[in-house]
């Protein structure tokens, strides 16, 4: 390997660690949280579809999403007042679905139908 191309193999090697590290691409799907649940409760996309879930939490308590009934997403906590984006690819066949809860309170579930 030339000295120039040993030169680039660290600057490459950056670039791939930085896009992984922001690799939340896709279509976003705003996603509220008040004291009454979660909102949107429906959401429609293509099967292999990359959905970014930006969920914002205006509740006075922490909020959970999670994937029930078989869909893969592992759970993530969203703290009172602030907002976290959860990655999920729409599954090849059939649809998804998501709780979005309060521990011991309200919860909400959203389907993400197939276009």
């Amino acid at each position: 390997m030339s000295a120039r191309r040993r030169s680039l193999v660290p600057a490459l090697v950056v670039s791939v660690v930085m896009l992984s590290a922001c690799g939340e691409s896709g279509r976003e799907v705003a996603v509220r949280s008040d004291e009454r649940g979660c909102a949107p409760l429906a959401v429609t996309a293509a099967p292999g579809e990359r959905l970014v879930f930006v969920v914002t939490n205006d509740a006075r308590g922490d909020r959970e999403v999670e994937g029930i009934d078989g869909t893969r997403l592992e759970e993530v906590v969203i703290p009172a007042g602030k907002t976290r984006r959860v990655a999920f690819t729409m599954p090849a066949s059939g649809g998804a679905r998501m709780k979005c809860y309060a521990p011991a309170g309200p919860a909400s579930i959203i389907e993400v139908t197939p276009q």
